[in-house]
């Protein structure tokens, strides 16, 4: 039942992308507002929206680091549309629950994630602290940097590593 409702909350979340997702700039150009940074990351050799992306680890600067338990790793979901706002649609799983939030990715790697809205599902102990500590680092973003071992995401406390996860749709 918890996975159902999750795939229905982003179905209801891709349906409202969609529906508000694309729109002209005042230049005529249908373009997302964010398309230089896409660009710029596109030149590197891939982009936030090239994959859905599973947490590998979270690696605290205290040296705390986390693993999430198998089959209950975190996952996003960059959408590249803008809405109305200007802002992007990213979505996915804590391991847990379903979330979604919008974020904004400019020059250098600068990264700005909105506050994430999530299910609340009730899970083991082990995933709902990775869920807090996934959902706290989302939050804090800073920046971030994508390499030939996947997304790097700086949340100023530690980092976020996710792997390129092409086997799935990044969702529970």
């Amino acid at each position: 039942m918890t996975q159902i409702y999750c795939y229905g909350v982003v179905l209801v979340s891709a349906l409202v992308t969609a529906a508000c997702g694309g729109r002209e700039e005042a230049s005529g150009s249908s373009e997302p507002a964010n398309a230089a940074a896409s660009a710029v990351l596109a030149s590197q050799g891939m982009a936030l929206s090239d994959h859905p992306w599973r947490l590998v680890a979270i690696d605290m600067l205290d040296g705390e680091d986390f693993n999430a338990p198998a089959g209950s790793e975190p996952t996003v979901i960059f959408l590249e549309e803008a809405n109305p706002a200007g802002s992007r649609l990213m979505m996915g799983s804590t391991g847990c629950s379903g979330f979604n939030a919008t974020y904004d990715a400019g020059r250098g790697g600068r990264l700005v994630v909105g506050r994430a809205i999530t299910t609340r599902m009730a899970c083991p102990d082990e995933v709902m602290r990775i869920e807090q500590f996934f959902l706290t680092g989302l939050k804090s973003t800073r920046t971030y940097t994508i390499d030939d071992s996947g997304l790097w995401i700086d949340f100023g406390g530690g980092v976020l590593h996710f792997a390129a996860d092409d086997a799935g749709s990044g969702t529970h």
